[in-house]
């Protein structure tokens, strides 16, 4: 059923919001795409790394879901767990074979998460650092260091 607080157009992508692993996996074993579009350019994969759904992103993977891919409005997938600061997402994410390094407009993650330090306090701010650091320890860098 649709859920109009959700901001998603498409039923696969309320699933994936919802959590509801058991809808998700019926769509996928009708055949369902794990690629299909929502009116912002988002696949479900994206939709599950900003959500935190851990199980049903490892279930879209599998179906062929597509990790790599930039939407018109809202970045990637790895980008998605990086902004919501998501340190298992952004693990899922390197599992998959992301770039942590990939330019994007000249410049890398690092470059792209900078920006959001100075707005932030309290919580936030502890969550963006773990994020900053995880990154680092994985090999990020900025785009003046590649």
């Amino acid at each position: 059923m649709f859920n109009p607080k959700i901001e998603s157009d498409q039923l696969i992508h309320q699933a994936v919001v919802e959590g509801d692993i058991t809808r998700v996996s019926q769509y996928l074993a009708d055949g369902g795409s794990p690629n299909l579009r929502d009116k912002y350019d988002c696949e479900p994969l994206f939709t599950a790394v900003k959500y935190d759904r851990l199980e049903i992103a490892e279930m879209l993977l599998a179906a062929g879901g597509n990790i790599f891919r930039r939407s018109k409005f809202r970045g990637n997938t790895f980008g998605a767990a990086c902004w919501n600061w998501n340190a298992r997402m952004i693990d899922f994410c390197v599992r998959a074979g992301v770039d942590i390094n990939e330019l994007d407009q000249g410049r890398t993650i690092l470059d792209c998460i900078e920006g959001q330090r100075g707005f932030l306090g309290g919580q936030q701010l502890l969550r963006w650092q773990a994020t900053y650091d995880k990154l680092v320890a994985l090999g990020a860098r900025y785009a003046t260091e590649l």
